[in-house]
């Protein structure tokens, strides 16, 4: 039976879809002031965390690291965060001043607080009703007294002990934008590492700072402060650093980079 179908040419696979993709201008066409790069690195450092914290062995390690190496994604976390403090609650201060950067500082670091201290309650909750082995080495005690102290900022648990850091951190990070605007970025970055230097030295006295946190052995606000600063003063200032940076020869700065990664 003759078919009713047209005969048409036998159409080949397009080769030079590949050529074209690898041609492409692989640059960010960023929409907005929100540059999701940041956001994407971020979230993909909380991924990280939580993988390389479940206690066992995983075969996302070789993704996340396994927090086998000198930083962990702790580290990228606090590092982005202060940049994006920096670029965003920096861009508030120059636009509307440093009083309403501050507030809207002030306000995120409050919706923090919430968060922090209901996740610790509902954490040590879970973990206490599911017998998990977190619950081994952690005391419980009075629970009045442990709500109290969740309540304070004066006990964390584990998980919850980076969004406290970060609480604390976007608590005074106003000061740090004030010292900005007065044009003491260095004097703000040098008191930033007094601090993260006496905790190296003695760290049985600045462990206290701000002050005793029970449960609190990893992310300690003298140590970890430093990282988020940092970060937040080159967010800041990115546009100056830029122009220095644009300077630089392409291939030293680019095999330093390869070597650095």
């Amino acid at each position: 039976m003759q078919s009713t179908y047209p005969l048409t040419a036998r159409r080949f696979p397009d080769i030079t879809f590949a050529w074209r993709w690898l041609n492409l201008r692989w640059n960010y066409n960023q929409k907005g002031n929100r540059d999701y790069r940041l956001d994407f690195l971020r979230g993909f450092a909380v991924f990280a965390m939580v993988i390389d914290h479940l206690g066992s062995s995983s075969w996302l390690h070789p993704l996340t690291g396994g927090n086998q190496f000198f930083v962990s994604a702790a580290e990228a976390f606090v590092f982005i965060s202060g940049l994006i403090f920096g670029i965003v609650y920096g861009g508030i201060m120059l636009k509307e001043g440093w009083v309403a950067a501050a507030k809207k500082a002030l306000w995120r670091a409050w919706s923090l607080y919430k968060l922090t201290v209901g996740l610790t309650l509902l954490f040590v909750f879970v973990i206490f009703a599911a017998r998990l082995p977190f619950a081994d080495w952690y005391t419980l005690g009075n629970p009045l007294q442990l709500v109290w102290d969740v309540a304070t900022l004066q006990r964390t648990f584990v998980f919850v002990d980076v969004t406290l850091l970060y609480t604390l951190l976007l608590a005074v990070a106003p000061l740090a934008l004030y010292a900005m605007k007065r044009g003491q970025t260095k004097l703000m970055l040098a008191a930033s590492v007094a601090l993260w230097g006496g905790y190296q030295l003695f760290p049985t006295q600045f462990v206290q700072i701000p002050w005793r946190i029970e449960g609190n052995w990893i992310f300690n606000f003298a140590a970890w402060q430093l990282v988020f600063f940092v970060a937040m003063a080159i967010g800041f200032h990115r546009k100056q650093l830029t122009q220095r940076l644009s300077g630089l020869p392409r291939s030293p700065y680019m095999a330093g980079l390869t070597v650095l990664f």
